[in-house]
């Protein structure tokens, strides 16, 4: 036996073989094989989907069990409804819409909208408000497109049974539901793994074969054994390919979501969906019809608030983007200017407003000796340890370079200074890692100035407060001064 060579993964083994399995299907006629025949291979193949998703539970254990547990119990119910489906049409070719089949079919989809719901739910982090109102944008243009090119003209066809109307109806209604949940977890957060990849290569081909399932059965166009099939047997194949592959353990993991920018794929997404109605509009004026009108309507109203919600949003984050340091997360220079021009609401009988400016001692011998990634993390690190000493309502931010600023609304000169010793111990206490084996006692000189609430200006305050920094660092770094407060302007 020859050592050293590693066997092909298990995914591939599946996917190999159910690319050989999907064309065997259409070469089964050629054979001579029945359309029962062909029906049994095809429900061959939808049952080894779901025992693939079962194995790789076992095999892989993820965290997201029950997602697993679900997506495998959605695919027994396609798998039961294939069965019923080939079984009933085989003895009654005319039967359209089984009822037992379809009752197995539709049981499918709340089952993998559950599952894709958990998924959601673990890998998502923080406020994903944009992705909602994208999705929302993306679902709202379908919406329109199934209703009106879909459903509506189900409802109305005459000579239908109510059972094959209802049967009808429900399953562009139950793709649309997975459709929105779906689009949730495409556009959200989380690790876009092999496996998610798999996933979402399911999902989009069984929602396609669906919607041409019901376009070819409104046209009585529909045939078993069409090409039609092979988009549900490549989801199939690629359902159980997901789950196989060793990523699977690892498709719940949180991921962050970017709500700064648009990537230019998910902008022409949303650049189409918004484009669906005045294109449904010129197609139903063209055809003469008035029906859709108030439907179009209320989903041109949906698409333009979410649009504008959308537009607050990017304007929201940039604003947040221009006041918050990229490196610390701190707030930058500018904003501490604003709400030093911006006295705070309900201020105490004395209280007064204080200033202290931070400055890293022998920051530059950092730098020089560790490099500038060493540097970075000091200043992270320090960041971070003044959220911690600093009060709640405190303003913290990075006032350039090495240097820092608190602005302390409400305290007397005694609290200021206390607020001061207190981030001073508080940066000192521990040696900060700024590479492999290597740690720095880092301290910091701090200056700082009160002022009373008839402010003579922010830059004198600034001014007093950097000129106390000088003499704290004049006296021998890691140390607190205090400059005497500016002046009141006098009145008149």
């Amino acid at each position: 036996m020859t050592t050293g060579q590693r066997r092909p993964p298990l995914h591939l083994w599946w996917l190999l073989g159910g690319t050989f399995a999907v064309v065997a299907y259409y070469l089964l006629p050629l054979a001579g094989a029945s359309p029962a025949g062909q029906g049994a291979w095809y429900c061959v193949i939808s049952s080894g989907s779901a025992a693939a998703v079962l194995a790789g539970q076992r095999m892989h254990r993820p965290q997201a069990r029950a997602a697993w547990w679900l997506l495998g119990a959605g695919q027994i119910m396609f798998t039961t409804g294939d069965i019923a489906y080939t079984v009933i049409t085989t003895n009654d070719p005319s039967a359209s819409y089984p009822v037992v089949a379809n009752l197995f079919y539709l049981a499918q989809y709340p089952l993998v909208a559950a599952a894709l719901a958990l998924l959601i739910r673990r890998r998502s982090t923080g406020n994903n408000a944009t992705t909602f109102i994208d999705a929302g944008t993306v679902a709202t243009g379908a919406t329109l497109l199934w209703w009106t090119y879909l459903i509506q003209p189900i409802v109305t066809a005459p000579g239908v049974s109510t059972a094959d109307r209802f049967a009808a109806t429900a399953y562009p209604v139950m793709d649309l539901a997975v459709l929105a949940v779906a689009l949730r977890l495409v556009l959200g957060g989380g690790r876009h793994t092999t496996s998610f990849h798999l996933l979402t290569g399911f999902l989009t081909l069984t929602l396609l074969a669906d919607t041409a399932y019901g376009l070819q059965t409104l046209l009585g166009e529909f045939v078993n054994g069409s090409w039609l099939d092979a988009l549900w047997l490549a989801g199939y194949v690629l359902l159980g390919a997901a789950a196989l592959h060793p990523s699977m353990r690892r498709i719940d993991e949180p991921g962050p979501v970017n709500t700064e920018s648009i990537s230019r794929w998910r902008l022409g997404l949303l650049t189409a969906a918004v484009m669906v109605v005045p294109a449904v509009l010129v197609v139903e004026h063209l055809r003469g019809s008035r029906t859709n009108l108030l439907i179009i309507a209320a989903a041109c109203t949906v698409l333009f608030l979410l649009v504008l919600a959308r537009m607050a949003g990017l304007v929201s984050a940039q604003r947040q983007l221009a006041i918050t340091d990229e490196l610390t997360g701190l707030h930058t220079r500018r904003f501490l200017q604003e709400r030093l021009e911006a006295p705070p609401p309900r201020p105490r009988r004395d209280g007064e407003t204080g200033l202290l400016i931070v400055d890293v001692d022998h920051f530059k011998q950092v730098n020089d000796t560790y490099g500038h990634p060493a540097g970075d993390r000091v200043l992270i690190e320090v960041a971070r340890r003044l959220e911690q000493a600093c009060r709640r309502d405190d303003v913290i931010a990075r006032f350039g370079g090495e240097e820092f600023a608190i602005l302390a609304a409400d305290v007397s000169r005694t609290e200021l200074h206390e607020l001061a010793e207190r981030v001073r111990h508080s940066i000192v206490a521990q040696p900060v890692p700024v590479t492999t084996g290597v740690e720095l006692t880092v301290t910091v000189s701090l200056g700082g100035a009160t002022t009373p609430r008839v402010i003579p200006g922010s830059d004198e305050l600034v001014r007093v407060a950097d000129a106390a920094l000088y003499a704290a660092k004049n006296a021998g770094r890691d140390r607190v001064v205090l400059g005497h407060p500016p002046a009141a302007p006098l009145p008149g």
